[in-house]
């Protein structure tokens, strides 16, 4: 990470059928839980011409326990054939995810997806010392693991969980949503949990 705040984002996911299984899986490595679940709600914005999505950038504000994170993302030049997803990113803390919404608002940037996920934070560093961030994702299409860190790291404790570099899954929570509604064949909508009784 530079003084800017911007890093390069070096991630895969990995499908499972159940929180049970992928806890297994993560025992072999084995991981280390950093922080408990708790539930992430993002929300995804774009210019009015939607010139964000078209030129593959993301602006995300997300909030956990009424505080927020604000993060912009884009591709990496020359990284196109990575085994993994490789983007360019900058983020920062957000006191009031209500004011943020606000300034957004008021520069003209809309919110164009939503999409909840209850996430769990783990950590491993392999034999050779690198350290990899483990997010485990309860989504409303499915349970995945994120593995962000180095390459070969991400390949190391991949092999360790009995998966191959085929299995890495490359796409954002976005892209996975509208392959799910497609084969579903149901249309367009936000990434959410069904709460009775609580607003949206």
């Amino acid at each position: 990470m530079d003084s800017s705040g911007s890093r390069i984002e070096v991630e895969v996911k990995l499908r499972f059928a159940t929180v049970e299984e992928a806890l297994e899986r993560l025992a072999l490595l084995p991981s280390v839980p950093e922080q408990p679940r708790k539930l992430e709600r993002n929300e995804v914005y774009d210019a009015a011409e939607g010139s964000l999505s078209r030129e593959g950038r993301l602006l995300r504000l997300r909030e956990v326990d009424g505080s927020g994170q604000l993060t912009y993302k884009e591709a990496v030049p020359g990284r196109a054939k990575a085994r993994a997803k490789v983007r360019a990113e900058v983020e920062s803390g957000v006191d009031s995810p209500e004011s943020m919404r606000a300034i957004l608002t008021k520069l003209g940037f809309r919110v164009v997806y939503r999409y909840e996920k209850y996430r769990r934070y783990h950590t491993w560093r392999d034999e050779e010392g690198q350290s990899l961030a483990i997010s485990l994702d309860e989504t409303p299409i499915g349970i995945y693991v994120e593995l962000e860190g180095d390459q070969a790291s991400i390949d190391r404790a991949a092999r360790r969980m009995g998966f191959q570099k085929s299995d890495y899954i490359l796409e954002d929570y976005r892209s996975l949503h509208r392959a799910w509604l497609k084969q579903h064949g149901l249309p367009a909508s936000d990434l959410c949990f069904d709460r009775p009784g609580e607003p949206r």
